[in-house]
């Protein structure tokens, strides 16, 4: 029986941070590339075969280790009520991309944000399946400040 060969599709993932104070001035910026884990292989093919939840959702976190293919989750996520936040999606048809996006307000995601990544479920003591993370140059967050966390995947 003839087997169906299918080619590897690369992806372009792309994340930006965007810090602003109570005024909304710009703090800070930082524009990274991240690494697809190998979880966010199967995660891919559980998503398109079996309806398995999407990774749509945003975590943040404050280890500076280098990204691993071999890794599951952050390496420092942080916790509490948004620990993981449901991410805006926007998707042009026919570019082949989406983004994610989502902007935690005073009070969330505060102390020193240095990783990020995108999983397919929310909230503390669910296994959630990461597809990708990325970490970039410390960003400290006061309580009174705004982060928008962006992530552009593009195939």
């Amino acid at each position: 029986m003839p087997q169906i060969v299918v080619e590897r599709v690369p992806m372009v993932r792309k994340g930006r941070l965007e810090l602003y104070d109570e005024t909304l001035t710009v703090k800070a910026i930082r524009e990274f590339t991240n690494l697809k884990l190998n979880a966010g292989n199967d995660l891919i093919a559980l998503r398109l075969g079996s309806g398995t939840p999407a990774p749509k959702f945003i975590a943040v976190g404050s280890s500076a280790v280098a990204p691993a293919a071999t890794q599951t989750a952050l390496s420092g996520e942080f916790t509490g009520v948004a620990r993981r936040t449901l991410g805006s999606f926007t998707h042009t048809v026919s570019q082949g991309s989406y983004q994610l996006f989502k902007t935690g307000g005073p009070g969330t995601w505060t102390g020193n944000v240095q990783e990020s990544g995108l999983c397919n479920k929310q909230g503390a003591g669910t296994l959630a399946s990461f597809l990708n993370r990325g970490t970039f140059g410390v960003v400290t967050k006061a309580a009174s400040d705004s982060l928008k966390m962006s992530w552009f995947v593009t195939f």
